[in-house]
């Protein structure tokens, strides 16, 4: 049995390739507008990371590198990866240390590195593990936490966008992780600083960032092109951290274009 559950759209078409990867506490579900968008013209393919669903959490997954090791062997040769937020980690682990897997890097809110240093702007120490960890210890469930992310990020938008029901009915499902593997999720993310390898990315690279994303704050945009001059970054205005459901015309017109 895969040990990763992938979900291919138009598996008829061998040519082209997209991978898409979710976030630290999403599903392939909250990636389902973006591969609705590319799948009249791609094979993609949209993933559940370790832990995630029916893919299997393994143990000795300590660092970054060893999670996206775990993952490619299950995924093609050689293909275009789009990473959001957490998947762009892994998506960018993979870039830099198996550049012929990877023909054209895509990160959605993501950055080399999401905690903040004294040279480097991000989310506040001590990071997500911590933040999330406290949440759930108020008894909070992880569908609920979900909601109020969700909720969150299409708050200054009125009236709601299409796609805010599909967001509002993917909260209400059973979670997708169990409690344990998420924290040990985020506790990668806030350890994982790819900067030096990031700076040694040969492929072309994208990146589309929130204009009012907290986790990925404008002060770090500069800071991400000056790693790699290949990095080309495209700002979506009144944006956070899922500009794909929240700004999806916009999204959808800049991915296009950028996949062009």
């Amino acid at each position: 049995m895969d040990p990763i559950f992938k979900e291919i759209s138009n598996e008829g078409r061998t040519d082209q390739k997209v991978i898409l990867i979710h976030g630290g506490a999403a599903s392939h579900l909250d990636m389902r507008p973006i591969a609705r968008q590319l799948a009249p013209h791609y094979q993609v393919i949209n993933i559940d990371l370790p832990g995630t669903g029916q893919s299997q959490w393994d143990e000795k997954i300590q660092t970054i590198h060893e999670l996206a090791d775990y993952i490619l062997p299950a995924l093609p040769e050689n293909a275009i990866y789009i990473g959001w937020s957490f998947g762009g980690l892994v998506a960018q682990s993979i870039a830099a240390r198996h550049p012929h897997r990877v023909k054209h890097l895509i990160g959605i809110a993501t950055t080399p590195k999401f905690i903040a240093t004294q040279d480097w702007p991000g989310v506040p120490p001590p990071g997500f593990e911590s933040m999330i960890h406290s949440i759930l210890q108020m008894g909070k469930t992880i569908p609920e936490f979900l909601t109020l992310f969700y909720q969150h990020e299409f708050s200054s938008l009125d009236p709601k966008p299409a796609l805010y029901r599909e967001a509002e009915e993917i909260c209400t499902r059973p979670a997708s992780i169990q409690k344990e593997v998420l924290l040990k999720r985020l506790a990668l993310c806030d350890a994982t600083d790819l900067r030096t390898l990031f700076s040694r990315i040969t492929c072309p690279i994208d990146f589309i960032l929130g204009e009012n994303d907290e986790a990925v704050p404008q002060a770090a945009f500069e800071k991400i092109q000056a790693l790699n001059p290949r990095a080309q970054l495209h700002m979506i205005k009144g944006a956070q951290h899922i500009p794909f459901w929240t700004h999806a015309e916009i999204f959808n017109a800049l991915l296009s274009q950028i996949l062009k």
